[in-house]
């Protein structure tokens, strides 16, 4: 009979120790889950930076040469234009203008200006992700205390002697 009891007892610890890691394996599972979403999300984010980091130059060099050949004051009002239709503004008559003269010209290299509003973009995506915008004189000088990247440690002096510049000139 004590057997009896004793392997109840035994058989009631058992039970206890089972639920418990069923619990602790459905919470596992779910870490798990979280983790594998957020490592998606971290793989999503690292392969737009790739390919931002790849075409940004690429986009860049095209512009200048754009620029170049269409000529400077004719990109810039073109440029300016794209920058009111993409913010909803109205354009004048000489901004439409300079939109058609872009037009014309990009009909030779195979291009439309809806190319040039992609590249526009992705140029903005890449600043956005590239560049740390809205950063104060003091976060840019704190974030320099902080820990650097060993590769990046090259960097600092420079930089630091850089914004100390800019505060005694905008001081």
């Amino acid at each position: 009979m004590d057997q009896c009891i004793l392997n109840i007892r035994r058989l009631d610890n058992t039970f206890e120790i089972v639920e418990e890691l069923i619990k602790l394996t459905k919470e596992t599972i779910s870490l798990l889950k979280e983790t594998e979403t957020r490592l998606n999300q971290l793989e999503c984010k690292i392969d737009q930076t790739e390919f931002l980091s790849d075409y940004r130059d690429w986009v860049r060099i095209f512009i200048n040469d754009l620029a170049g050949k269409l000529g400077e004051k004719e990109w810039y009002e073109a440029d300016k234009a794209f920058g009111y239709i993409k913010r909803g503004m109205t354009l004048t008559s000489g901004e439409r203008n300079s939109i058609e003269k872009l037009k014309v010209f990009l009909r030779d290299i195979e291009v439309l200006t809806d190319d040039i509003k992609l590249l526009h973009e992705l140029r903005d995506k890449s600043n956005a992700s590239f560049h740390n915008n809205g950063q104060t004189l003091t976060e840019a000088k704190a974030r320099l205390d902080g820990p650097i990247p060993d590769d990046m440690k090259i960097y600092k002096v420079p930089l630091q002697k850089a914004l100390k510049a800019i505060s005694t000139w905008r001081n």
